[in-house]
């Protein structure tokens, strides 16, 4: 990345609120030149105001002659290199498959993409990657991005995919649509208080945006980026397992205030290596439960990935002794006793939930849940109350393995001579 940060530029579309506002104000801060837009310039004077390095721009994405003379703005205004192009511009359009407007799905969805599509064209050749050999970012939208990474890689050019989750944003304002003779009329209202609880209960967008531009100016190269997902999890999971066996156990040679302190930046690292090699973010309830899950044929253990996830620094801060008993012992003493019990078919198409717990001010109420499927599921249990809860779900245990004998209690907190940690390892066959 430049080095020079009053020379880096940022072109940020539909910066007028939320998560754009918040974008363009975290890059000014940051020193780089930012360009922002907006359907109306005055609506952006709050930014300009406030940052000498924010250039307001008015820009109506669906009007291509409004985008060829901003198109040209920019390349006077820059010299025709900008390093940064964030496509955040957008509607929003809320409605039960079964009651979708299809005309009107079609206007949104399309719209958007080739909105998109249309920025991304036109400012690619003024990507500094084009002309001097570095790397730069390019956030998109989903689908479209797996493509054009491959198409713009060898220019030097990186994309990036920014995964938002709820970000309390004035884009959710509007209710649920719902015809007058749709069968979710009885339960608009729950389905609308959800959303606004989500946009009420979610990340604020001046926390979603520093992180995401702290991201995106490091060095390591990313794929993707989750924000709100991985925050809200890792919030959930960090009191849950607080007093876990297991991590008790991997955090044993620190002291208690450090391990706790260690904990939080542990579990951001393992679920980021989660998502970053397939897995999935599960929530239910407005995160009454979550965890993540690694479905059928993918896996955690993909070194590559292990630097983008941040486990290599949260290690260096551990220890080595951490990160042998996450990596050797705790992996190698499991994989036999899955490969004992699967059919060969199973180990393909087995989901393996790799961490999951409750709020731990709403347990007991039924969040955690299993539900109907057609995939065998392997997951480990680390307490009894965590086993029983899953032999009530219709798991199996499959086997159990003793960890830390001789250095620590049952609770997995440090002492001579001790029993060690005990883990289930638990199956669920449809």
């Amino acid at each position: 990345m430049a080095t020079n940060a009053a020379a880096t530029v940022a072109v940020v579309t539909g910066c007028s609120s939320g998560i754009g506002q918040s974008l363009a104000l975290a890059f000014a801060a940051r020193g780089i030149t930012v360009i922002a837009t907006a359907r109306r310039e005055e609506s952006l004077i709050h930014l300009t105001e406030k940052h000498d390095n924010i250039h307001a721009f008015a820009l109506e994405l669906s009007d291509m002659g409004n985008l060829e003379r901003f198109r040209d703005a920019v390349a006077e205004k820059t010299g025709g290199i900008i390093d940064i192009l964030v496509n955040n511009a957008g509607t929003h359009y809320a409605a039960t498959a079964l009651d979708l407007e299809i005309a009107e799905a079609e206007s949104s969805s399309l719209s958007m993409s080739s909105r998109s599509c249309d920025s991304v064209n036109y400012f690619c050749p003024f990507f500094a990657g084009l002309h001097e050999d570095e790397s730069y970012r390019l956030a998109a939208l989903s689908q479209y991005t797996k493509t054009l990474r491959l198409e713009v890689d060898p220019f030097g050019i990186e994309v990036v995919e920014v995964v938002t989750g709820f970000v309390r944003s004035n884009i959710l304002h509007h209710g649920l649509y719902a015809p007058e003779d749709s069968p979710y009329l009885p339960i608009k209202s729950e389905i609308e208080r959800i959303k606004y609880e989500g946009n009420k209960m979610g990340m604020s967008a001046e926390s979603y945006a520093k992180s995401v531009v702290d991201k995106l100016l490091d060095r390591r190269k990313r794929i993707e980026i989750w924000e709100e997902l991985l925050e809200r999890t890792v919030q959930i999971l960090t009191p849950a397992f607080e007093d876990d066996p297991v991590y008790n156990w991997l955090l044993c040679d620190l002291p208690e205030p450090k391990r706790k302190a260690m904990l939080q930046k542990l579990l951001s690292g393992f679920l980021t290596q989660g998502s970053l090699n397939g897995g999935i973010f599960i929530q239910a309830e407005n995160f009454a439960s979550c965890g993540l899950f690694m479905p059928p044929n993918t896996s955690m253990e993909n070194v590559w990935t292990l630097p983008s996830a941040g486990i290599f620094t949260a290690l260096w801060e551990i220890g080595i002794g951490c990160f042998k008993r996450a990596m050797v012992e705790y992996n190698g003493s499991l994989e036999p006793l899955m490969k004992k019990a699967f059919t060969k078919t199973e180990q393909k198409e087995h989901w393996y939930v790799f961490i999951m717990a409750t709020d731990v001010d709403r347990r007991r109420k039924g969040h955690a849940k299993h539900g109907e499927g057609k995939h065998p599921i392997w997951l480990e249990a680390t307490t009894d109350a965590s086993r029983e809860l899953y032999l009530k779900l219709g798991f199996e245990v499959v086997g159990d393995i003793v960890l830390g004998k001789g250095e620590v209690r049952d609770d997995g907190l440090p002492k001579d001579d001790g029993e060690g940690i005990t883990i289930w390892s638990m199956l669920w066959r449809p």
